[in-house]
Formats: C-alpha cells, structure tokens, sequence
C-alpha cells in the first residue's frame, strides 16, 4: 500500500473503519467513492490548516490591495477609473498617490461609494463625514463631503485600499489558507493583524508573511509518515457515520484522531525547531 498517494491515504482510512482497502482509484460507485468526493479535499484543507507543518510553508513579500488609475474627471465629485474596481466596495477608504495633473488628490484619503462594476469607476468623496439633518429635520445623518478636483489628470497614479482601523491592506496569496506568522523583512513582528477573506490587515509596513498553503497533489511524497497517519485517522473519523452502523467507532477514531496528532505536531517540531507562535486563521478570520 502506497501511503504517498491519495488512493493508499484512503485505503488506510478504509482498513481502520474495518471496511474493504482495495481502492485503485478514488473515483466510482458506492459509499467510500461518495466519502472521498465529498470530503477528502476538506479534510486535507483542514489537516494542513491545524499546525504549520514544516513541508507545508511557503514565506512572501505581500503586495498592497492597489490598483492602477487610468482616468480621474474634474466632475465633483471626481469620478476614478482603474482596471478593476472588485476590491474597493462602496464605503471603503482609499489613498491615491503618484499622480500627474491632479497632483493635489495625492497623499489623501478618501471615501469611495457610487461604484461601478462594469465601468470600473468611483467617486470620491471627504473621507471625514460630516453630519446633517435629514429632509424632515428630525435626525442628524451622516455625510461625506464632495471633493473638487482641481487641474487635468495627464498620467499614472495608484488607488491603495486603506482599511478600517488599520494603515495598510495586503492581497493574500492565493493558495494561503492559514497565516503562520506576520513579519517585517525577516524579523517576526508581534503588531495584530486581520484576516478578512482574501486580505490580510496590519499596521506593518512592507510585509512579509510565512503561510500555511494549499498541497492539491499527493502524488508527490511530501508529507511526512506521522502527518499521514493523523490524515487517516481524521478521514476515518469523518467517514465512520457513512460507513459504520456502530456509533462507538465515530468515538474510537475521534480518540486515535488526536492521539496521532498530538505525535505528528511533536515530530515535525523535532524535525524543525523554531518559533510556534502560531495564529489560527479559521478562528480569527472575519467575512
């Protein structure tokens, strides 16, 4: 039994619910082929998320949440074009610098709403709002005053997404799916972040992050003998409803689950000593 490769991962998960481990492929018909569909990727996902194990690292300089501008009107307010718009909602706060022509909007923040999706466009307004009473004059509302571009846009300038209560949004890499650690160069910083789906939050300028990333191919033998063994255990454990009318087995699994994992976290510390100051992004994410 090949341990390396999805097929012999899930043979092993088989043989310890006491089923049939004679898979050659892992898709088919009946109920282990409909486990493996249904939740192998999830669990394999959930596995390389619980701990950062050392094969499974990745470490990289993040790029601001920023777009190109290709167009600013002298409209009030003045209306932004870029070449995508998606991540700058209706509400955000967004910097612009390096322009030329308008070169006052540079180095301000503001507050973008009226976006377009298929233009690509916004407006921006005052990103301080002010306050107002409404057309019956009963109730003070809050507003955001219209800027007043002054000159002629000629070239160049970025749109920098700025988030709330933070200096700085950075785009995640897009196989990320648990953040290790945040640092500044190679120094680890110890400054709050947040997640909020695929943007990471923080105060650290020019951030480095080292991350958790998704593995899709178990054909190549990178996990180690220890990870395996815990896989299976959790695999079997999910599957023992499905594939077992006892539900004492759900429980065994569930306790070997943990004991293996236990193993496998204190081996792949051995292997690498290091700093496990490690936060778990599926509790502190937001979104």
């Amino acid at each position: 039994m090949n341990l390396t490769t999805q097929v012999g991962i899930c043979n092993l998960a088989l043989m310890r619910l006491g089923e049939k481990c004679d898979l050659t492929t892992v898709t088919g018909d009946g109920k282990p082929y409909d486990q493996i569909a249904a939740s192998y990727d999830l669990e394999r996902e959930y596995m390389l998320s619980l701990f950062p194990w050392h094969f499974g690292q990745k470490r990289v300089e993040l790029d601001y949440v920023v777009q190109t501008i290709s167009g600013i009107t002298t409209a009030t307010p003045p209306v932004v074009s870029v070449t995508d718009i998606t991540a700058f909602p209706d509400g955000c706060l967004a910097e612009i610098t390096h322009v030329d022509g308008m070169t006052s909007l540079n180095n301000n923040i503001y507050y973008l709403d009226n976006r377009s999706t298929v233009a690509n466009t916004t407006e921006l307004f005052d990103d301080d709002p002010g306050e107002q009473s409404d057309v019956s004059g009963t109730e003070t509302i809050n507003t955001h005053e219209k800027i007043v571009g002054t000159g002629t846009w000629t070239a160049d300038g970025q749109l920098r997404l700025v988030p709330y209560g933070y200096a700085y949004a950075y785009a995640l890499p897009s196989d990320c799916i648990a953040v290790t650690s945040l640092m500044s160069g190679t120094q680890q910083v110890l400054n709050p972040f947040e997640i909020n789906l695929d943007k990471l939050y923080t105060d650290v300028e020019d951030a480095f992050i080292e991350y958790s990333y998704q593995i899709t191919d178990d054909s190549a033998p990178i996990f180690h003998a220890t990870f395996i063994d815990c896989f299976a255990w959790r695999l079997a454990k999910v599957w023992s409803k499905a594939l077992s009318d006892d539900i004492d087995v759900g429980k065994a699994m569930d306790i070997e689950f943990n004991r293996a994992l236990t193993a496998a976290q204190a081996n792949d510390v051995r292997q690498n000593p290091r700093d496990y100051s490690y936060t778990d992004t599926f509790i502190s994410a937001r979104g």
